[in-house]
This record gives structure tokens, sequence and C-alpha cells, in this order.
């Protein structure tokens, strides 16, 4: 146990939550396993210990913020919040979720990607993306397989509201700009619209050629997970990663060079060599996700209705053609003989 929480007297949280053992890992925060006293459950707790800025203790507010939000919609992509407060004058947040029972996309990859199949690959992936997608107007900004943990379940693709059976960890590092549109907009959501562009946080691995821009004062929805998730995607389907650099400076020349926009149209050739008949919609995929200009870039959104598409619908373009008419604007596309599960009914 950290000396620190026990010199606070932390070690049974709002008289409530029993810390067991610390998690390691965490950027300025501090986490722990846990009991809850009065159920029984077992609990994930996370505290910001006397915050070093006021974009430190905003980033901790909006990450609670966000779980509460997001706990609302069907399908919720993160875990469910039990508790959050403040103690000591505001010198000590903490955050209490429930624990949950699954592996991490990055234990999946290490120990059992070598052993799945093709279309075992295609329904994680689809499992990943729908989490993803399940987190309307924010974005992760920090979201690679350590931070993806599937559940045990199966997912019912055919239920009204599927479950994906995929939960997104830590959003220390989320933000929604609409958060600070409005005359009541919380403090901390002002404090971080002004400093989030132009951060560079997170997973290096993940993080999106935008982010190096000169000038990073624009907000582009959707389009920093979409990168990530690009990179994913090849990870998954490939066991390799899209990018290799040893650091920031590395990443930044090669981005200045050409060379970051070359090893992507490798990669995407790469995709093309699969043996699988989706490999012409898959390799564009890779490719709209992961395109250097944001507002040129496909938001996350796309994935998932692609991913539903060729693994419900069994959608396969017979040529090119059809494949990149199809990728231009896949709600609107309809194959010959129309949609096994997706049409809507037509109405007067």
């Amino acid at each position: 146990m950290d000396l620190l929480v026990e010199e606070l007297g932390l070690k049974v949280t709002a008289n409530r939550y029993v810390l067991v053992e610390r998690v390691p890992g965490g950027q300025g925060a501090r986490s722990y396993f846990g009991r809850d006293l009065f159920t029984g459950c077992q609990v994930f707790v996370k505290f910001l210990l006397f915050p070093r800025s006021d974009s430190e203790r905003a980033r901790f507010q909006h990450e609670v913020f966000a779980l509460e939000m997001l706990n609302r919609f069907p399908s919720p992509p993160v875990p469910k919040l039990l508790g959050s407060g403040s103690l000591f004058n505001g010198d000590v947040l903490y955050a209490v979720t429930q624990r949950l029972d699954g592996v991490l996309l990055s234990t999946w990859l290490d120990t059992q990607w070598a052993h799945a199949r093709l279309d075992e690959r295609l329904e994680i992936l689809h499992r990943v993306s729908s989490a993803l997608t399940g987190a309307p107007y924010f974005e992760h900004r920090d979201f690679h397989p350590g931070n993806i943990m599937l559940l045990p379940a199966k997912p019912d693709w055919h239920s009204r509201i599927p479950e994906h059976q995929c939960v997104i960890l830590d959003w220390g590092q989320a933000y929604n700009p609409l958060t600070a549109q409005f005359e009541d907009s919380p403090e901390f959501a002002i404090t971080l619209y002004h400093r989030v562009p132009k951060e560079i946080a997170g997973s290096f691995y993940s993080l999106p050629p935008d982010v190096f821009a000169p000038s990073r004062s624009a907000y582009h929805p959707g389009k920093h997970d979409a990168w990530s998730f690009g990179l994913l995607l090849y990870k998954v389907l490939t066991g390799k990663d899209a990018l290799h650099f040893d650091g920031i400076g590395d990443y930044v020349q090669a981005l200045k060079s050409g060379q970051l926009e070359q090893t992507l149209a490798r990669c995407t050739a790469t995709l093309l060599e699969l043996p699988t008949s989706d490999k012409l919609v898959l390799a564009g995929l890779f490719s709209r996700l992961t395109r250097i200009d944001p507002a040129e870039r496909a938001g996350a959104g796309l994935a998932a209705r692609i991913l539903w598409d060729i693994r419900i619908e069994t959608l396969t373009p017979s040529n090119h053609a059809e494949a990149q008419r199809y990728l231009d604007n896949p709600h609107d596309f309809r194959p010959t003989g129309g949609w096994q599960h997706s049409d809507w009914p037509d109405f007067d």
C-alpha cells in the first residue's frame, strides 16, 4: 500500500471502499483495486492527490464527467461509475468504478492472436469499433490495446441494441469540446478547451500526425481516435505494428519527409494481400482512417458500420470500383438485392 495514501487515511475511502492492491501505471494519478463494504463487490479506485495544476485537476474532473455521461447510453463503452468526490478541501479527488472481469486487448494480442482465425480477428475489431462509436461526442485521445478490455460474454449482434461486450478504460485524456460551448459550462471544461489542442499527450504510438502541426488550435472531432483505430486495425489483422519510431523526433522527421505517408501506403498494400474477399474494403478503410490531414480522414464511426456490413451483412464488393463506391458512402450504399438486416422500411 502506498505510504502517502495510508498517511491520508484513504485505505477506506468514503467510509465504504477498502483499498486492497495498488495498480501500476497512471499519469499523475494513483489507482487501486478494492472492495465495496456495502455490496461486497470488487471495485477500482482512482485518486488524484494534490493536483499540481489547474489543468491536471480539470482532466480528472472531466474524466468523472465523461463516465457519468457515457453511462447513460445504451450498452455503455465505459466501466460503471459507482462514486466520486473530493476530500481535504479539494486536495484529493477520487473516482470509483466497477472492477471488470475481462482480458485486455494487449494481452489478447500477445497470447491469442496467433491462434485466432481471420473471422475472429474481425469480430474483435467489430467489438472495439462498436464500443468506440458508443461514446458519442467524446474523444478518448489515448486509444490503444492496453486501454481496451474484452469482456467474457459473447456479443449478440442481432439484439435490438447489440452488446459489443467491450469496455474502453482510462478516460483521463478524453475530451468533448461541446462541454465548453454553453453559458453554464463547468470551469474544468473551459480550462481544457484552451489547452487540449496544444498538448501532446497519451500513448506515443497512437498519436495522430496532426498533434505535431505548427498551429494546434482546431478540434477535429472523432479524427484523433480514428487514426488510433486505423493503427489498431492493422495490428489486429496482421499482428504487426504499422509504424516504428524510436521517439517523437523520428516521428516528426518521417512526417516532414513524406516517409510516414509512404509507410502507410505500404501497409495498405499489405492488407490487399490478406487471404479474404474483404481485403479491398479493409485496405480502403485503413487508408481512410490514416489520412495525414485530419480534414480528409474518415471518422471512427465509419469502421463500425463497415465491420457490420462485412461480418453481419457479408458484403463483398465484386471489384475495386464497387469497393470505392461503397467506401465513399457506406450509409447510402445498397447492394444488389438489398441488405439482409439493415434495410429500413419504406414509409409514404
